[in-house]
Formats: structure tokens, C-alpha cells, sequence
């Protein structure tokens, strides 16, 4: 409930303060009075409009303040809890642009955004304009009607909780099938790697044996020819080595015995003759003991080709680590877990989980298609007493699903608002047949329509302010004494602003507002006035014929006291 609506340097408006009343508040006055510009004001707290407020005066910030009485019990407590705004019943919301066109919102005192009151807006506010009302035109607004209507919003919210349930169940049913395919392809790898590095069978410090050995045995045919040579050099050639030694040994020996230092020099030639004897066994033995044998030599190439490929395959730089790669390769085999049984367990939720969304959703078609028949009779009925008296309504309901349905095609035919499609069809005219709102329907049968949902679903909602933005243009007669009480009973269980020109309406209000507009060369001001009983019964006359007369006064008398 609206409790106070505060203005200030806005439009027409220096300053002014509006403390609305529970019930219905008539708002009236001249043709161009101004009459909008409260409900103007309501609408731009809200984030009607991005552009900046216009001022009054524009070296002053305009300031626009309104400040409600929250139910506990309404949904708006949950949403402000969402958002991190602390409220105790009571909600202040605001809107300052500054002279440089800057415009800041503020929920509580505290600075907040756009969207923000964008988004309680609902909660609190329904307006209702004649020029507005293309939202009736909308199939998702119709759908809403019947759930109001049926009054099945935890039907609703199960179908809801449901749905998002079983995406959420498939969507982790895809990760898990996804992981599971990329972990039966990492296990095939897993077990390739291993068998190979089973056959490689490798033992640490091998490659280096392995690597000595094929020089060896590649030097090989050098090596013999190199043994021979020395053999011939040293022997068989000659004045070889050897003969020369001994010779140069015969000569020495005469004369060892004459001086220390040549028994000394006799001594080592008989040591390094006794040296080279031991060479020509070892020359000997070495003579074409080396294996040239080319198949060894390849086996051995091979052998480290091996080697050197896993090394590189692997990028790592030694045996060892390829033989601890091994290990953790067995490892993870070993421990690997297969998640089919996970799968399994999980299709099973699905399968339960869809029959109890399909169950819901039949269930709440057969509602909706048991409300949108008593609507259709209730809406008539209220449409022939707004000048409408040979209207007909029908409400299509059809599933968007069938039973053959997989469950993905299912859900992609759904919404969290269940299975159904629902088209308000409408004729004004006998022996028409009802069409779709949007083919056939008039602007102000469209709002008298709405006005009549408004009127079935008042009891339904949330209480709220509705504003009723001049709805009753072009109409007058008995089809307003019709409208008036229509809005009279919808104040009984919301807080009503109507801006009207009609007298009947002004007439059913709790309070009426006169707008008065002050005009001068330089300057134009509004202001409203809230009437007392004698000023009411004036302005009231002044609707019915323009002017005040005795006669206007007497007929204003006789609809208040109706």
C-alpha cells in the first residue's frame, strides 16, 4: 500500500505531499489540468523512463519519494531479502536528477539501481491504462489469468521445481556420460601405453651398456687391424721392436758390470722386454676377439632406438622415469572407477523424475481447463454489464507436448508454467464466433475486458496499488454506473487511483483529488487539493454538466448517497 508520495521541483509541481487513503482515491479535474502528473511521478520512481525528470525549476535537483506499507506475507519480502535489502514492513523508495541530468535511485536510503526498482515494481504497482492494454493481447498474461483464476500456484511452483529438476538431472547425465566417454578413451590409451612399456620391459642403466657396446662393436674392424699392425710392428717386421730391444739388451750387458747405472739401464731393458712379452700374449688374445657380427650390431641399434623413441614420446629424459611413468600408468588402471553404475542409477532418476513431471502437468492442465470454464461464464457475465451485452468468451487450452515424446523434445515444448497453451477467444457481435483477441477485439472492449479480469481476480492477488489511468473514456450511462461499481469492488481488496472524468465513478471513491492548474505569462503550477464532503459534492456536479448548477448539485447529491 501506497502510504505517501512526496514531489518536488518536478514538472508543474514545486512541492507537494500525497498520503493516499486503503480504499479507492477518485483523481479529477480540467481537461489538461494535469492530471497525470501524480501517476507520472509514480511511474518515474519506478524506472519508467531513462531519460532525466524535467524540473520545475532547473537549477534545483528533482526529487520524487514514495514510501509503502509492506505484508509480510507478500512475495515482495522474499525478492528484497534476495537483493540485500533490509526492510521492517515498510519500503521507501526514491528518484533525484540533478541539474546536470543525472538521475539516482534509492531503496531504504541506500543507493541502488534502475533495475532494481524496476523489478519491485510488480510487487506493489499495476497499472492500468487504456492505451495499455495490448497485455492482454499476450499469451503468457492469459496463461497467468486462469493459474490466478484456479488458484493452483503450488501446483504451479511443483510443476516448476520439477522441471528444473530434471534439466538439472540430464544436464549432469550428459557431464557424466561425457567423463565417461573421455575416461574409457584415456583408459584405452592407459593400457596401450602400458602394454608398450610391458614389451619395452626396461631395466635401469641399460641404455648405457647398450650405448657402449655399439661403439664398441661398431670400432670393431678398426680395432683388429689396429691389434694385427702392432703384432707386425712390434715382432714380425724387420728390426722389430722386439729384435731391437734384445739387441741393444746384448750390447748393454758387457758392460753392466763396469757401472751401476748401466746394470740399472740393463735391468729395465730386461723389464720392458719382459713388458712386451706380456703385449704379444695380450695382442694376441685381442687379435679378432671382437664380434663383427652386423646382426648384434643392428639388434643393439634397435635396442636403443627403442629407448630413445619412448624417452622422446614420453618427454622424459632417463630410464628410470620412464619405468616410475609405468608404475603410475598401472596405478591408475588399477584404481580406475567405471561410472555406469552411477549412469544407470541416475537414467533411473530421470525416468521417475520425468513421470512425476508428466504427472504434474496433466494435473495441471486438467485445473486450467476446469478454471478457463468457470472464467468464461464469470467473464461474460461482467462483460454484458459493461456494455458489452452480447460478448462471448472462450478459452482454448491445448498441450504443446505429446505422450510419444523423448524427454528432451518434452521439455523443449515446455516451460516452468507447465505444458499447456491457452488463447483467449472473444465475439462482440451474435452470432460470431469467437476469435482470437488479437483478430477481433476493439480497444475499449479490450479495456473493459480487462477491467472485468481485474475485477473476477481481485480477491486472488496480492493487494496492490492499481491505477486506473482514464479506463473510462467513451463511456457513460448505465455502462458507467457499472464500471464504478466494478471499481469499487476491486478497492475492497486493493489500493485504488483512478483518474476519471466520469461522475459515477468519482462518486464510488473513499477520497477525491481535485487537480487544479495555476497558469501565468511566466509560469504554470498544479496543485491538488484533497476535498471535503461540500467540495466533493461540487466537483462532482461540475463532471456532470461542466459547470455547477442547482441541478448538477442534486444529481451529484443523489449518486453519493447511492
Amino acid at each position: 500500500m501506497l502510504n505517501e508520495l512526496i514531489i518536488r521541483n518536478y514538472l508543474f509541481v514545486e512541492g507537494a505531499r500525497f498520503a493516499p487513503g486503503k480504499g479507492m482515491t477518485a483523481i479529477s479535474g480540467e481537461t489538461g489540468a494535469g492530471k497525470s502528473v501524480l501517476v507520472g511521478a509514480i511511474a518515474m520512481i519506478f524506472g519508467a523512463s531513462a531519460n532525466p525528470a524535467e524540473p520545475y525549476d532547473p537549477k534545483h535537483p528533482v526529487y520524487l519519494e514514495s514510501v509503502w506499507a509492506i505484508d509480510p506475507a507478500n512475495p515482495l519480502q522474499q525478492f528484497l531479502n534476495e537483493v540485500g535489502i533490509d526492510t521492517e514492513n515498510e519500503l521507501i523508495i526514491a528518484r533525484e536528477t540533478n541539474p546536470e541530468g543525472r538521475t539516482s535511485y534509492f531503496v531504504n536510503g541506500r543507493r541502488s539501481t534502475q533495475s532494481v526498482v524496476r523489478s519491485i515494481k510488480p510487487f506493489l504497482i499495476d497499472f492500468h491504462y487504456q492505451r495499455d492494454q495490448q497485455q492482454l493481447l499476450n499469451d503468457d498474461y492469459q496463461l497467468r489469468i486462469i493459474d490466478l483464476y484456479a488458484g493452483h500456484s503450488g501446483l504451479v511452483e511443483s510443476f516448476g521445481s520439477s522441471y528444473h529438476l530434471l534439466n538439472e538431472q540430464l544436464r549432469k547425465l550428459k557431464e557424466l556420460q561425457e567423463h565417461q566417454l573421455k575416461q574409457a578413451q584415456m583408459m584405452d590409451l592407459y593400457r596401450f601405453q602400458a602394454d608398450e612399456l610391458d614389451k619395452a620391459n626396461l631395466t635401469d642403466g641399460e641404455d648405457e651398456r647398450w650405448r657402449q657396446e655399439f661403439e664398441l662393436l661398431s670400432k670393431a674392424d678398426e680395432i683388429n687391424e689396429l691389434t694385427q699392425g702392432l703384432q707386425h710392428d712390434l715382432y714380425e717386421t724387420e728390426n722389430s721392436v722386439f729384435d731391437q730391444i734384445c739387441a741393444a739388451l746384448s750390447r748393454i750387458s758387457r758392460y753392466a758390470a763396469l757401472d751401476p747405472r748401466l746394470a740399472e739401464l740393463e735391468t729395465a731393458l730386461n723389464q720392458g722386454l719382459d713388458a712386451l712379452h706380456s703385449s704379444a700374449d695380450l695382442l694376441r688374445r685381442c687379435e679378432n676377439a671382437i664380434d663383427t657380427d652386423p646382426l648384434r650390431l643392428d639388434s643393439i641399434r634397435q635396442r636403443l632406438d627403442l629407448i630413445n623413441q619412448l624417452k622422446h614420446k614420453y618427454r622424459l629424459n632417463s630410464i628410470p622415469e620412464l619405468i616410475q611413468l609405468h608404475h603410475r600408468i598401472l596405478t591408475d588402471i588399477a584404481t580406475f572407477t567405471d561410472c555406469a553404475g552411477a549412469i544407470q542409477s541416475l537414467e533411473s532418476g530421470i525416468d521417475n523424475q520425468f513421470h512425476r513431471l508428466t504427472a504434474l502437468a496433466d494435473e495441471l492442465t486438467a485445473s486450467r481447463r476446469q478454471a478457463a470454464h468457470n472464467l468464461c461464464s464469470e467473464l461474460e457475465r461482467n462483460i454484458h454489464l459493461l456494455a458489452i451485452p452480447d460478448g462471448k468468451i472462450e478459452i482454448q487450452i491445448d498441450k504443446k507436448t505429446e505422450d510419444r515424446f523423448i524427454i528432451p523434445d518434452y521439455l523443449s515444448r515446455c516451460d516452468v508454467s507447465g505444458q499447456d497453451s491457452v488463447e483467449i477467444r472473444f465475439s462482440g457481435n451474435p452470432g460470431s464466433v469467437p476469435k482470437s483477441l488479437k483478430a477481433v477485439v476493439s480497444g475499449g472492449e479490450l479495456s473493459r475486458l480487462l477491467l472485468a479480469v481485474k475485477k473476477v481476480l481481485a480477491q486472488k492477488l496480492h493487494p496492490k496499488l492499481m491505477i486506473l489511468d482514464e479506463i473510462d473514456a467513451g463511456i457513460g450511462g448505465k455502462t458507467a454506473e457499472f464500471m464504478a461499481d466494478y471499481i469499487h469492488q476491486i478497492a475492497a481488496c486493493h489500493q485504488v487511483l483512478c483518474i476519471t472524468h466520469l461522475a459515477q465513478i468519482a462518486a464510488v471513491a473513499d477520497d477525491h483529488l481535485s487537480i487544479v492548474k495555476h497558469s501565468s505569462p511566466s509560469q504554470t503550477r498544479i496543485e491538488w487539493i484533497t476535498l471535503d464532503d461540500t467540495q466533493r459534492k461540487q466537483e462532482i456536479a461540475r463532471m456532470l454538466s461542466g459547470k455547477i448548477t442547482e441541478h448538477s448539485v442534486k444529481h451529484a447529491d443523489e449518486l453519493l448517497n447511492r
